[in-house]
């Protein structure tokens, strides 16, 4: 099976409980929520609707939190491989668009700047490849309209990170090792074990250099980019981090 199958086979098993389990969000959705809400404010002036979407949109979490600070002004399309999940999510924001596909499969085949607004929360860590991740990114860019903005937030490799999945981290390097360098080290299988079985889930715990280049390199314009901590709070030190917090701007080569 490949790491997207095994990503798809768990969250389909595990679908009900991770819809209990994470109806709330954590202090980074305040600081995105934060974020968007002098663009919805624009587009309510210009009359305008803003187009959102949400890369592996899970359950519907956030889609359930910008309903419930934005009401109207905005169209959402929320995707996601898990069927499962994607159930629940429609139950929670029956006005949202959720598409069951495979990322990469489902960007080729958008149009041209569609979107003004991309977020991904805790989800762009499982493409399990550093080109498909630069191919992904190349996409964002061409579907967002100029102006238009990429969210996201990922896991982080922390002291916390460190002394919970110690021996998975290790593996990681030593197989890193073995490869002759190939792969990456930051190549990190999560597992976890219910009454029944054992899954692992792939996660690539992003660097900031790491996350500053792949943007460059998308032709995108960097915004922001910091850690956060378990309180959603701005730190600069990696052993205190919870995730990654990425904002980028499509922005015009020539303004008028």
């Amino acid at each position: 099976m490949s790491i997207k199958t095994d990503l798809q086979t768990f969250y389909d098993y595990e679908a009900h409980k991770y819809y209990q389990t994470r109806k709330k969000y954590r202090k980074e959705g305040e600081r995105i929520i934060k974020l968007l809400t002098p663009l919805f404010q624009e587009a309510h002036q210009k009359k305008k609707t803003l187009n959102i979407l949400e890369i592996w949109c899970g359950s519907g979490r956030f889609a359930s939190l910008l309903a419930q600070h934005f009401a109207t002004n905005y169209r959402y399309v929320g995707v996601d491989i898990s069927q499962g999940l994607l159930a629940y999510a429609k139950k929670e924001c029956p006005k949202g668009k959720f598409i069951c596909e495979e990322m990469t499969e489902f960007v080729v085949r958008q149009k041209q700047e569609k979107f003004d607004i991309i977020i991904g929360t805790s989800s762009f860590q499982h493409i399990p490849s550093a080109r498909e991740r630069l191919f992904l990114m190349k996409h964002f860019y061409r579907l967002l309209n100029y102006d238009g903005l990429l969210v996201f937030t990922n896991w982080s490799l922390s002291q916390r990170f460190l002394k919970r999945y110690r021996k998975e981290v290790f593996g990681a390097f030593v197989k890193y090792v073995f490869r002759g360098g190939r792969g990456s080290p930051r190549d990190i299988f999560v597992p976890r074990t219910n009454k029944e079985k054992t899954f692992t889930r792939f996660y690539h715990l992003f660097s900031l250099k790491e996350l500053k280049k792949l943007v460059i390199s998308s032709g995108l314009t960097l915004e922001q980019l910091t850690y956060l901590d378990e309180k959603g709070t701005t730190t600069w030190n990696w052993k205190h981090a919870r995730s990654s917090f990425l904002v980028a701007k499509k922005t015009p080569l020539v303004r008028e």
